[in-house]
């Protein structure tokens, strides 16, 4: 067992970063198994009967799984910031930024695209690519170059929708930050200004706006400076951070599921109403939930300091990426193999743990052949002085 255990270490451990945070590893892993189960509901979900609690639950878990895409634009939020905030000039500036940014994503998700394009030639059933090669060309491309939602783009891979936030969040932030030198502003007038910004993006979501989860990045630029501030520290000292921090991870989930369900009164009634309403109570129940996690010692940093739960979030992106793809060809198989078959509700729920143990098999086989070999590769020696990257950190949703 001791054996395996190293092995296994060896595989999904990052060594060597400077400015690790291992519970952030822990958070990753907790929003990649919340994204896990809405995939997991939309394709086996049927076997359950209506109106059971099973139903009940099975409901719940598809709901907030969403909420796994939000904890990933946090801990982005978190990262990117931080980067940024500590950029220099002998580091190549925005364009080496980006570099870093596209060599992050790219490798792996390129990867992926090139299959579901080939699965869509030999599979034309299950094709998502438009008729004539000409528009299916410049659909590609359009993914390739992660259009899809913030244009009107309808993505390849489900899930990269995520993707077109994070790349507009690496490309918009720090040229916020220097072209308003912010960099030279003390933390609390950033606060302001970034809470300002959040403030009134929210208000033109109530009026039309759209992409209101864009807030959740904000959350994390929030984290970044209070983890900072000498202030925090001590609060974060107290015992009743545990408590605090204890009672956010446990009420965010449920809170969301009956926001954005509407079982609240007050609430909006428009589904888009309730989405931001949500998005407004996860800014500051993920804020909490992170914060303590990273900066309060105590029980929550240790849970999420577990190893197998920091494995799972050291291979988040390909585990994003790749998952959604393996529960399709289970179920395809399963359907093929036994058409029509219904284990009922006892079935959905011990068929969990072995969909999820294919889901990581297949994950961990393009972690290993294409993000911890290109993605993940250790970067060339950085100038003498130069800040630490944090490639080996950052997550994609979520990436």
């Amino acid at each position: 067992m001791k054996r395996w255990r190293e092995r296994l270490g060896r595989f999904f451990e990052f060594e060597g970063t400077r400015d690790r945070i291992r519970s952030m590893e822990g958070l990753r892993g907790l929003a990649v198994a919340l994204v896990f189960f809405v995939h997991y509901e939309g394709l086996f979900g049927g076997w359950v009967a209506p109106g059971t609690a099973s139903a009940k639950a099975a409901t719940f878990l598809a709901t907030v799984g969403h909420t796994g895409v939000d904890l990933f634009f946090v801990l982005s939020g978190y990262l990117i910031y931080g980067a940024v905030i500590k950029m220099r000039e002998n580091r190549g500036g925005y364009a080496s930024f980006m570099r870093r940014r596209v060599r992050r994503i790219h490798p792996t998700f390129l990867v992926m695209l090139a299959v579901y394009v080939a699965l869509s030639i030999f599979a034309p059933g299950e094709s998502r690519l438009p008729v004539g090669r000409g528009a299916a060309l410049v659909y590609v491309i359009e993914n390739a170059l992660l259009l899809p939602i913030l244009f009107d783009v309808t993505p390849l891979i489900t899930v990269s929708w995520s993707l077109s936030y994070e790349i507009f969040y690496y490309a918009m932030l720090p040229l916020l930050v220097g072209v308003f030198g912010m960099r030279r502003w003390q933390p609390r007038t950033r606060v302001l200004a970034f809470g300002g910004l959040a403030a009134g993006y929210v208000v033109a979501c109530f009026l039309g706006a759209r992409h209101v989860q864009l807030i959740l990045f904000v959350s994390g630029i929030f984290v970044y400076e209070a983890c900072h501030s000498e202030r925090f520290a001590r609060l974060l000292s107290r015992a009743g951070a545990q408590w605090i921090g204890a009672g956010a991870l446990a009420a965010f989930l449920p809170i969301a599921f009956v926001v954005v369900t509407g079982q609240v009164l007050g609430l909006p009634t428009s589904v888009a109403g309730r989405y931001i309403a949500c998005a407004i109570w996860l800014f500051v129940a993920l804020f909490v939930v992170t914060l303590v996690v990273f900066r309060a010692s105590g029980p929550l940093r240790g849970l999420f300091s577990v190893a197998p739960l920091r494995w799972l979030g050291n291979m988040s992106y390909s585990y994003y990426l790749m998952h959604s793809l393996a529960l399709k060809g289970l179920a395809l198989a399963i359907a093929r193999a036994r058409p029509g078959w219904n284990p009922g509700s006892a079935g959905h729920w011990v068929f969990v743990p072995i969909a999820f143990a294919v889901t990581l098999v297949s994950s961990a086989v393009l972690f290993a052949a294409v993000e911890k070999r290109f993605s993940l590769a250790a970067p060339r020696p950085a100038p003498a002085g130069a800040q630490p990257t944090v490639l080996a950190l950052e997550a994609a949703p979520a990436r």
